[in-house]
């Protein structure tokens, strides 16, 4: 989980650097390179805050036997009354609670989006953006599915019925089509989507 959310934030805080990277020049004066070094070492310097205090937060849990069990905070154990949202204790889990976990997607895309649109005025490859979304959407969405919609995984209960013996055809495709590896799948497609062009909006800023 740790080394999932820096990649995630990692994203963000280079979309974020490439910001202050346009800002240092059109509004601080800033020659091209200096303002390239500075974008990056502060870029650098975030995301190493960030690593530090993900690992610190991780290795309490860790240290803890917060996730040796069940998953505390998953949907699930919220609406059984059972849950312990990183150590809050349980937190009803209501409509508005599955709306905003719903919506995470467009926060994700939407600040990227944002700060191509009204700050850098770059939008890097298209193609690349476009299998962002998609990859984004099909991951999340079968998620979703499984979790509000048609809670137990129809697919998975086909290769592992809930009685019989274990089979390695029902292992392998109850891993296949577990909606949490699914999601962390399509997570990673969206994330070397992501990266692909975020490296594709630096090239055009930087006139690559």
């Amino acid at each position: 989980i740790w080394s999932m959310d820096c990649c995630i934030l990692y994203l963000l805080v280079r979309y974020c650097s490439l910001c202050g990277y346009k800002a240092l020049v059109a509004y601080g004066g800033m020659e091209l390179a200096l303002a390239e070094q500075s974008a990056g070492t502060a870029c650098l310097l975030v995301f190493l805050g960030i690593l530090f205090g993900l690992g610190k937060l991780h290795t309490t849990l860790y240290r803890n036997r917060y996730l040796h069990g069940c998953c505390l905070f998953s949907g699930r154990a919220r609406l059984l009354g059972k849950g312990d949202v990183w150590g809050q204790g349980q937190i009803d889990c209501h409509v508005s609670t599955i709306c905003a976990f719903a919506a995470l997607p467009v926060v994700y895309t939407g600040i990227p989006i944002a700060i191509q649109v009204l700050l850098i005025d770059s939008f890097g490859s298209v193609a690349a953006a476009n299998w962002v979304v998609r990859t984004l959407a099909v991951g999340w969405t079968y998620r979703l599915w499984d979790r509000w919609c048609f809670d137990g995984c129809l697919f998975m209960r086909w290769f592992s019925p809930l009685e019989g013996k274990q089979s390695l055809t029902s292992t392998v495709g109850s891993a296949i089509f577990s909606p949490t590896a699914v999601l962390h799948i399509f997570t990673g497609f969206t994330l070397l989507a992501g990266y692909m062009h975020c490296r594709s909006v630096e090239d055009s800023v930087f006139g690559v």
